[in-house]
């Protein structure tokens, strides 16, 4: 009798924060100076987008395995506190102090034995870190989502100047987690509170290559089903190093390889890109909801582009499913160029708000040569540049030596210059060369072919 085979578990179920240390791939450095600055008994902020890996960090800070692999000071008496606001409504002071103490009391079981005075109020508080301290004992909180308490009009800036104090006395230290930076989410009450300047900010972005790689691959591999090169690369195309946008990419692509039955779609990826698109759309609407005006204009732009030097928001713009995103809300064209639009460009070559609205706008090569590494914001700044783009692509026909109308070898250069940079009418132009209407045509398309084979290969350079 045979026994069905078990088809292997999908390792990449986590869509909430992880917990488990050896689910936890990468962040080696930002993990570094976190414990670097948390023994010197400082203070953090950590910034970084929705789903980023926040949460997930602020778990894995207090794993032993973590700390041994990263923290070069001791931390045996360190006491590590998760305090996840979203899980209690802060109302009041009172109940913050309250639901903070609880938790500080359940990690310090076992190693220190408490008093908790009542009512909890910042006495109670100041007294319970104390009788810590005396110990030998150092509390560290690890606050998720902090903003819930800055929002708060509840949270005056005196309270604030009480938990400051307590990080001044070195009786505890803060890391807290947040989208923007505290003083940005606070509200107008609190702006302008000296609470704020006691932490230092490190911001949380994308995956490092290598990091984003042993995450897609060393999952599947530890469930004897491992990725190709290919599977990798497609991957990071449509995910980027975004980790969350891995997880979901890479939890679909499990279940097509190790998973896979008879009737499975041929075109794979382009099934794959679909299933993943609409698990990750919502998180693309509220990434893109809460981006300033700057942040779309500059995302719409790099949506438009197959690859870039640099991005403004490269844990989002890297991948090519938000990008998509973007071009559909915004109701615009992803970078493509073909003869037909490097013909219409070079009829317009003195005009730079066309030119700059162009598809040769979003090349990758006008973002290098611009001004350090920026798009200019400005249309005709950007066609400026595309002018100027498009006639060195010309001038990368000329052939050296003695200048010739007539030549073979100057025909292709000849049939582009003429028209588009000296401004000569086809029939004009055909004349100068000794061809007849129709053999211009022919040849001018043999250039425009010619040309475009330049431009794609200046525009690969460029982004390599």
């Amino acid at each position: 009798m045979l026994v069905p085979q078990r088809r292997p578990i999908n390792p990449y179920f986590h869509s909430n924060a992880i917990d488990d240390p050896k689910a936890f791939f990468g962040r080696g450095e930002i993990l570094n100076r976190l414990y670097s600055l948390v023994g010197s008994k400082q203070n953090v902020s950590l910034v970084g987008l929705r789903r980023i890996g926040k949460s997930s960090l602020l778990n894995c800070l207090r794993a032993e395995e973590i700390q041994l692999r990263y923290a070069e000071n001791d931390l045996v008496n360190y006491i590590f506190v998760t305090v996840d606001l979203t899980r209690y409504p802060q109302h009041k002071p009172e109940d913050f102090l309250a639901f903070v103490t609880r938790r500080i009391v359940e990690e310090s079981h076992g190693r220190v034995k408490l008093k908790i005075s009542q009512p909890i109020n910042t006495q109670a508080f100041d007294d319970l870190l104390t009788s810590i301290n005396r110990e030998g004992l150092y509390v560290v909180l690890l606050l998720d989502e902090f903003g819930s308490v800055l929002r708060n009009s509840n949270f005056d800036a005196s309270f604030l100047g009480f938990l400051r104090s307590l990080a001044n006395a070195k009786q505890v230290s803060y890391v807290t987690a947040s989208r923007v930076p505290l003083d940005r989410m606070s509200h107008d009450g609190l702006v302008h509170s000296p609470f704020f300047n006691i932490f230092h900010t490190l911001e949380l972005g994308r995956l490092e290559t290598e990091e984003a790689k042993e995450l897609i691959t060393l999952p599947a591999r530890n469930a004897n089903c491992p990725f190709s090169d290919m599977d990798v690369k497609m991957m990071l195309d449509i995910a980027g190093r975004h980790p969350f946008f891995i997880q979901r990419a890479c939890y679909s692509l499990f279940e097509k390889r190790c998973r896979r039955t008879e009737s499975e779609d041929h075109n794979e990826q382009i099934s794959l890109e679909r299933e993943v698109y609409g698990q990750l759309r919502p998180h693309f609407t509220y990434e893109w909801e809460h981006l300033d005006n700057e942040q779309r204009d500059a995302v719409q732009n790099e949506a438009r582009r197959i690859s870039a030097l640099r991005r403004t928001l490269p844990e989002l713009t890297e991948s090519s499913l938000f990008r998509r995103f973007v071009c559909e809300v915004c109701g615009i064209s992803p970078y493509k160029i073909d003869v037909i639009h490097l013909k219409d460009a070079l009829n317009r070559l003195g005009d730079p708000r066309y030119l700059g609205d162009s598809q040769f706008g979003y090349l990758n090569a006008i973002y290098k040569v611009s001004p350090n590494n920026e798009l200019p914001a400005l249309t005709t700044e950007r066609g400026l540049l595309v002018s100027s783009f498009l006639r060195q692509a010309i001038e990368k026909l000329r052939p050296q030596g003695s200048r010739s109308e007539t030549s073979p070898e100057w025909l292709l250069y000849n049939v582009l210059y003429f028209p588009y940079v000296a401004n000569l009418t086809n029939s004009q132009a055909a004349a100068r060369m000794g061809l007849s209407l129709r053999q211009f045509q022919r040849k001018l398309n043999d250039g425009l072919d010619a040309l475009l084979r330049i431009i794609i290969s200046m525009e690969e350079e460029s982004s390599s």
